[in-house]
């Protein structure tokens, strides 16, 4: 592990990386930075330390951003963090077992970087002093080595891009399989056709985000033809689109992540998380406590006349 810091003092490399443009995602490897300590820090971790991620995230983790597919221990679907030991089942005996073993990080960032790249991970962080993933022609530059080493993916996507061609796919563990062997990392596949008039390209385009937190998500796209707005942001439940005050369906894009479909010129794209379970117990709650409040009143009065 790192040397231990001042919890209550921004660590030198995340006020570097936050001072970068972009919503560029971060990974650490041996213990550099974990999950739960870069959301703290406001950095942006494609991994969890989380059991309410869904099934198409973790099918991505286990069977495109390993090296190698194996067996792994079912608890490690919940603690995914970069580090070196994986926890694999061995021997023939009835029941599973399973045993720690050494899976080095680097070979799944340098065997898995393009399927990396599509979930926008622009940042990779090492303990200082490890061994070098520069200079192999995979796209990664070294630009910060002090109390870490912060490797930056030149081939990332863009939080937020555009898609014009397409491939189909009758299911999300299909397309992302075919995701990560496109040619392009500006297509995408789909496990439902879009009218023909959104696909054929490639175009020019412009897509910024202009607002990002938990709940809300604002992208401004200038588009010269239809096309599907990609925000490579988990598909979940209880999301919904707002285009050009005009609400859009989301679409599963690479069995994995958001897309909006938008039509040429200039649209404002709002991505709102408002689950229906959250609203209806908003709702009853309001109900409730207007009925507290309503016998709170008419207790007090009732007692003023007697």
């Amino acid at each position: 592990l790192p040397p231990r810091q001042d919890p209550f003092r921004e660590a030198p490399y995340v006020s570097f990386i936050k001072s970068r443009a972009g919503h560029g995602r971060v990974m650490g490897g041996y213990g550099s930075l974990f999950p739960n300590l870069a959301g703290a820090a406001g950095l942006e971790d494609v991994r969890y330390v989380n059991s309410l991620v869904p099934l198409q995230y973790h099918s991505f983790r286990s069977r495109l951003l390993h090296a190698e597919p194996y067996d792994e221990w079912p608890l490690i679907a919940l603690w995914f963090t970069g580090s070196p030991e994986s926890a694999r089942a061995v021997g023939n005996s009835p029941g599973p077992r399973y045993a720690l073993s050494i899976r080095p990080v680097e070979a799944d960032i340098e065997k898995k970087l393009k399927n990396y790249s599509l979930l926008g991970v622009k940042y990779f962080i090492m303990p200082a002093g490890s061994a070098s993933m520069e200079g192999q022609g995979n796209g990664l530059n070294l630009i910060y080595d002090k109390e870490v080493r912060v490797y930056e993916n030149t081939g990332a996507l863009s939080r937020a891009y555009m898609a014009f061609d397409f491939e189909y796919a009758p299911s999300f563990e299909e397309a992302q399989t075919m995701a990560a062997s496109l040619e392009g990392m500006d297509k995408a596949v789909l496990e439902s056709r879009v009218p023909m008039e959104f696909s054929g390209g490639p175009a020019a385009y412009v897509a910024e985000i202009k607002e990002y937190s938990a709940n809300r998500v604002l992208v401004s796209v200038t588009a010269e033809k239809n096309g599907l707005l990609v925000l490579s942001d988990v598909h979940y439940p209880g999301w919904r689109a707002v285009v050009n005050n005009e609400d859009a369906d989301i679409l599963r894009v690479n069995g994995l992540v958001r897309g909006v479909l938008v039509r040429k010129g200039v649209s404002q794209v709002l991505f709102l998380y408002s689950p229906t379970g959250f609203r209806a117990g908003a709702a009853a709650s309001f109900v409730a406590l207007a009925l507290c409040a309503y016998l709170y009143v008419f207790t007090g009065m009732t007692k003023e006349r007697q």
